[in-house]
């Protein structure tokens, strides 16, 4: 209101066409069948996006399918709702999800827990071995 009671407040701008949007990291949970290629296929559609990985978590599901965690850099909404959509038209993806605040999902909680118990079996063996060195 105080803008249109007072044109002389009013100042012209525009967004920089030059200038480099900063990317930010957006993690994705994809279900996929485990088949040869499928992980090919999923980062050929995130690369046709213009979008780069940042990492990946992979789990393989007893019921015949995989899980992923894919942190994609993104540098717009529009950006990744262009990788979503790819990624959902991918032979052999179930299903694509936005993990808001981590992926809880099936099987990649799970992945991290296994991999911190494995390394605290390894340094409990590691421990071992060297105490039975030393006697």
């Amino acid at each position: 209101l105080l803008l249109q009671s007072d044109p002389q407040r009013q100042v012209p701008v525009a967004w920089d066409p030059a200038a480099v949007l900063a990317v930010r990291p957006v993690s994705l949970e994809v279900q996929c069948e485990d088949s040869p290629g499928v992980l090919a296929a999923m980062s050929k559609a995130i690369a046709s996006a213009g979008v780069n990985l940042g990492a990946v978590m992979l789990r393989k599901r007893p019921e015949g399918h995989g899980v992923g965690r894919l942190e994609c850099l993104v540098a717009s909404r529009d950006q990744l709702e262009s990788v979503i959509s790819r990624l959902q038209l991918v032979r052999g993806v179930l299903r694509v999800t936005r993990c808001n605040g981590g992926c809880k999902g099936p099987g990649l909680g799970r992945v991290a827990r296994l991999n911190n118990e494995g390394k605290r079996r390894e340094r409990a063996r590691m421990a071992l071995a060297r105490l039975m060195l030393e006697a």
